[in-house]
């Protein structure tokens, strides 16, 4: 029964790995129509990635994969004491932008390949 339980663990471990991949969010922030900011980074599903940026911002996200083509994203952005929180499905690399409490954002997310 060992035998069995340790190749059965790896291959679990293996494809589970693989059934998720790592994303890239690309997000452009925009206040009266002109570019603030335009961080971009590399996140692992469900795990919340936070940076600080030069225009001493914070930003948070969490992906989420919801199928092969969309991807839930949690994220949160404080700027100038001014806090932004958006929930939203979006699909893979086609970019979304959303207009929140008169500011937008644009959002691309693409997986990353291993």
């Amino acid at each position: 029964m060992k035998k069995l339980i340790t190749p059965l663990s790896i291959s679990t471990l293996f494809f589970t790995n693989l059934a998720f991949a790592d994303y890239r969010v690309e997000a452009k922030f925009y206040e009266e129509n002109q570019l603030v900011s335009a961080p971009s980074l590399v996140v692992k599903p469900e795990v919340e990635a936070l940076i600080n940026l030069k225009d001493e911002s914070t930003f948070s996200v969490v992906a989420k994969e919801v199928n092969s083509n969309i991807v839930h994203l949690n994220f949160n952005r404080q700027y100038k004491n001014q806090k932004m929180s958006l929930s939203t499905s979006v699909l893979l690399n086609k970019e979304t932008t959303l207009n929140i409490n008169g500011n937008t954002v644009s959002i691309l997310i693409s997986e990353v390949s291993s």
